[in-house]
């Protein structure tokens, strides 16, 4: 483990590097890579039909405003799978060559202070392979997990939806979803009561061990 933790310290600069030379380059997946990804892992096979199933419930509530926390070139099909009416909007500190009604340029712990207009604004977040990812949850401090989850809540409005994805089994994320519920309640989306647990493919994934799982959490705030 503590190989792990020595390289992951300093997680948010080693994620920014990767962006810069990645990212800003000409690495964007083509249509057919891209449908590939969303088909071939389980946990994107779920989040596929979560995508479609948000954009029904923003348009059977008249509500229009969804945002992502966190980005990457697969996620170029994302607006693709919502009603055109839905206002989306992806939080990523590093932007370029994505496929976003609004893109919020920062860290989600540094929304509060660069985004302040945010406040109380979207009817529901997702965030997929984020908080609940290796990175952060070996190299987060407890205080920038709170003020993650913190920042989740101020751009949240007090009706909205919170939809958290956390890796279960090889990562040990508990404390992670401990800090979660001390803001927010888990509620029922559609047929989803609560949580929903996915079976990681291990073939498809190797770091992942045989009987690992996606949850997925749908909150409300406390």
């Amino acid at each position: 483990m503590e190989p792990i933790q020595i390289i992951m310290n300093n997680f948010d600069e080693l994620y920014l590097k990767q962006a810069l030379t990645t990212y800003k380059h000409d690495h964007i997946f083509s249509k057919d890579l891209q449908n590939m990804w969303w088909n071939k892992y389980a946990d994107r096979r779920f989040q596929n039909t979560l995508y479609k199933k948000i954009s029904i419930y923003l348009c059977n509530h008249n509500k229009n405003k969804f945002c992502d926390i966190g980005s990457a070139n697969y996620n170029l099909l994302c607006k693709e799978f919502l009603d055109p009416s839905i206002e989306y909007t992806q939080v990523e500190p590093i932007y370029d060559n994505f496929n976003n009604d609004k893109p919020l340029k920062c860290f989600v712990k540094e929304i509060r202070e660069k985004y302040p207009e945010y406040h109380k604004y979207f009817d529901i977040i997702s965030e997929f392979g984020v908080l609940g990812f290796m990175g952060i949850s070996f190299s987060w401090s407890d205080d920038e997990i709170q003020k993650h989850i913190e920042n989740i809540s101020f751009i949240l409005k007090d009706d909205g939806i919170y939809i958290l994805q956390i890796s279960k089994g090889y990562f040990d994320n508990d404390r992670i979803i401990n800090f979660v519920l001390k803001y927010f309640r888990q509620v029922s989306f559609f047929e989803y009561d609560r949580c929903v647990q996915v079976r990681i493919d291990s073939k498809s994934r190797p770091m992942m061990r045989k009987n690992d799982q996606h949850r997925f959490y749908f909150l409300r705030k406390i």
